[in-house]
This record gives C-alpha cells, structure tokens and sequence, in this order.
C-alpha cells in the first residue's frame, strides 16, 4: 500500500512523519497542543485588538466623513487620489484582516513544518531552536506590519477629517517602522547565525553563486564573491528604481521593477543550487518509523 501511495502521489514520507507527530507524542497519545501555542495565542491577541481597534475607528468616525475621502498621499502629504467612503472602509477592513491573518498562517505553517521535520538526533535541539526564532520573529513581524497599517488607516482618516487632508506624521510613523524592522531582523540573523554554527555545513557545488535555503523554496545569500557582487549591482539599480517612483514615473518603475525582479530569479536559477522545499535538510530517503 505505501509503495501504491508513493507511486500514486510521489513520496508521502513527510506527511506521514508530519501527521504522526501532530498526532501521536512519544507514544503515549495525542498531541494535543500546538508547539509554538504560546507565541502564537499572543500574536493572535494583538491580531484580533488591532482589528478590534479597526472596526471601532470604522463605526465611529463613518458619519463624521465626507462622501468622498482622500485615499492616497503624495511624499508631501497631499492627496492626489480619492475614493468613495463605503469603498475606502471596505478596502481598510480588508487590508487589515489580510495582514493579520496571513502572518497568523504563517505562525502556524511554521509550527506544523516544524513538528514535521525529520533531523538527526543530534541536531533536533539547534533545529528545533531555529523553527522557534522563526516562529517568534515571524509573530512580531507580523504584530509590527499589522499595527503600521492600523496606524496609517489611522492617519488617513484624520486627515479625512480635515477640509484640504494631508496626511500628518507619515514620515516618522515609516522611519520608526524602519528601524524597528532593521533591529528585530538584525537581532534574528545574528541568532541564527550562532544557532546555525552548531550545525553541520551542506556541501555546496562549485561553481554555485547561490546556495538552496534549509527552511523552506529558495535561495539563500551568496556563497560565493560573484553572487555579492551581483547583489551590489541588484541593489544598486533599485536604488534608481525608487528614484523613479519618487519622480512620480510609477509605470516605469514598475516596469523596471518587474524587470529586476525577473533578472534576480533568473540569474538565482542558473548560478544557484537547484531549488525544492527543504526544511532542514532532512534525507529523503529516511524511512518512516
């Protein structure tokens, strides 16, 4: 029967080891709790205080507004485009519910893969510590996005509130946004990279720019001096890309943009390890006990 199975939907190996240890925790029955139930019960929280916080702003200042509200800003403030009310609420609500409950799937996904992954023994507590960084990191990703689009919603509508809106406090509001997002991913590099020494290097081809990441589809950062030096000329022409929408050439900065990010995954394909969906590295081909 696995061999049919196998044969029927490629190598079932992982969800079996993931459903088994969902399900049953070192023999003695169910596994009842989610691994990372705690980061999780608390992000959700916030999750559901900032939509809270929404819905009231939402219910409160409707009537207050006019019929037609100011739903974008230029980088001075001013408001070059505007909306209808119900279509502005409608979009705020939307936008505030889709951020929090992607990075709340996310959690979870993280968590799940998490008990899913098969390691060598002497590797499941420096592994297991980086599904937990990634768990926590995400949650406050997460919880700092969602309350910067809590707060800009927050800002529109005061400015709304105005006879000529203009958006205040938008600047400083990003800049702090900025920094606290440089510090926690800061922060979350330099422990993974002390987590990540403790675990054996996977030899990686010559030739390679770019080698596959453990966790997840994709590449990680170069491994080799070309792949740097392609990422400083990467950054450097998005640098002119954001020149280019500060201009107020947004088509062609989205076309340039689209440009860029076409040339990464190209040059990622070729000079890069051959993708697919690790989570650790783990062996395929260890069987299921």
């Amino acid at each position: 029967m696995k061999k049919d199975a196998d044969r029927c939907f490629g190598n079932t190996a992982p969800i079996r080891v993931s459903i088994a240890r969902l399900v049953v925790r070192d023999g003695t029955g169910l596994y009842a709790k989610h691994p990372h139930e705690g980061v999780m019960k608390r992000a959700l929280l916030v999750y559901v205080a900032l939509v809270g916080i929404s819905a009231a702003e939402c219910v409160y200042f409707y009537p207050k507004l006019p019929s037609r509200m100011a739903s974008h800003f230029g980088a001075s403030g001013q408001a070059d485009g505007w909306m209808d009310k119900p279509a502005f609420f409608a979009v705020m609500t939307f936008t505030v519910v889709f951020v929090c409950g992607l990075f709340a799937m996310i959690q979870y996904a993280l968590g799940v893969l998490g008990c899913g992954a098969r390691w060598e023994e002497s590797e499941t507590a420096a592994r297991q510590a980086l599904v937990d960084l990634a768990t926590r990191t995400t949650a406050r990703l997460g919880v700092l996005t969602a309350a910067l689009v809590v707060a800009v919603f927050h800002l529109s509508i005061q400015a709304n509130l105005q006879p000529n809106p203009v958006l205040g406090h938008a600047v400083p509001l990003f800049i702090l946004y900025g920094v606290l997002m440089a510090v926690l991913l800061i922060q979350a590099g330099v422990e993974q990279r002390r987590l990540a020494k403790t675990l054996p290097k996977p030899a990686i081809p010559p030739g390679v720019w770019f080698p596959a990441k453990s966790f997840g589809w994709g590449w990680g950062p170069p491994c080799a001096w070309q792949g740097w030096l392609f990422m400083a000329l990467w950054f450097a022409a998005l640098l002119i890309d954001v020149w280019l929408f500060v201009r107020g050439h947004a088509l062609a900065g989205l076309a340039f943009m689209l440009l860029l990010v076409a040339v990464l995954l190209t040059v990622c394909w070729l000079k890069g390890e051959k993708p697919r969906w690790r989570w650790g590295d783990e062996d395929e081909s260890t069987p299921v006990e």
